[in-house]
């Protein structure tokens, strides 16, 4: 009987709005290999990858829900959130937590675009927090990276098991909606 050790990696954030990590961590999983197949070695959560078009707006984004993802050159990246409210009379609470990949700084941010009663931080160490209700309006929040730093993404919607079917991009000139994670990575196609 000989002695193996599996290692897992993970790439999560916790739904209380704890960045656990943006990068992957190294875990070990120990077993016994008695030359039997019995050795658990759990799945690990995909994380989602897709380009997002440098410079690429959206428009006409006032009806339906959504959270519209857009980058421009030099490292502004722009969030914006639309709900439904004048056709279902439902609120949607917004909860997004996000981290350069590259642990860099957000340099700057503008939260200009937010009501009152909604929350955005971010910190040194590039994480960046989000829980905005919306209802009618478009609210948005834009932040500044360094130049081509990607992002990753942790979304939710409340009451909704899927919130990553409301996520906009553009990408390769496409809109892109939906993607197959709420956790997920965007890279600018241009710095």
């Amino acid at each position: 009987m000989r002695s193996l050790c599996y290692p897992r990696f993970a790439m999560s954030f916790n739904q209380t709005g704890v960045l656990l990590s943006a990068a992957c961590l190294a875990l070990s999983a120990c077993g016994y290999d008695n030359d039997s197949k019995d050795v658990l070695n759990p799945a690990v959560p995909e994380i989602a990858l897709a380009t997002i078009d440098t410079d690429a707006t959206m428009e006409n984004l006032d009806t339906g829900v959504g959270m519209f993802i857009e980058y421009q050159s030099g490292g502004t990246w722009r969030l914006q959130f639309g709900c439904d409210t004048a056709s279902s009379n439902l609120d949607c609470r917004w909860s997004v937590r996000a981290l350069t990949l590259d642990f860099s700084t957000i340099r700057s941010s503008d939260a200009s675009g937010l009501d009152g009663d909604d929350r955005f931080s971010t910190s040194s160490d590039g994480q960046l927090g989000l829980d905005t209700v919306t209802t009618t309006e478009i609210d948005q929040v834009s932040f500044e990276v360094d130049p081509g730093t990607s992002m990753g993404f942790d979304i939710w919607l409340e009451g909704e098991a899927y919130p990553n079917r409301y996520v906009y991009w553009i990408s390769d000139g496409g809109l892109n909606q939906g993607i197959s994670s709420p956790s997920f990575n965007l890279s600018p196609s241009e710095p």
